[in-house]
């Protein structure tokens, strides 16, 4: 993978006030184009967080089906005791 999983989440997190802030001034504009564009990128951002809760659920109940603990915050199986 070219990118961490953490720089993906902060692009398509990022990525999406920025596309609406950028809708709103080529409505405000008028350009259709460029209307076209920032969906295109929200439609993109969204679609990437969607995937990456996903596999995040995915990870999370492989953990739990092995019988092991899931740390959310260092995305980790371990022991519990």
């Amino acid at each position: 993978m070219v990118f961490s999983s953490a720089t993906l989440w902060f692009v398509s997190i990022a990525c999406v006030p920025l596309s609406v802030t950028l809708f709103l001034c080529s409505l405000k504009q008028k350009k259709i184009w460029l209307n076209m564009v920032t969906l295109v990128f929200v439609f993109i951002a969204c679609g990437l967080i969607i995937i990456q809760q996903y596999e995040d659920y995915a990870h999370f109940t492989d953990c739990i089906r092995q019988g092991f603990n899931y740390n959310a915050f260092s995305e980790e199986c371990s022991l519990g005791l």
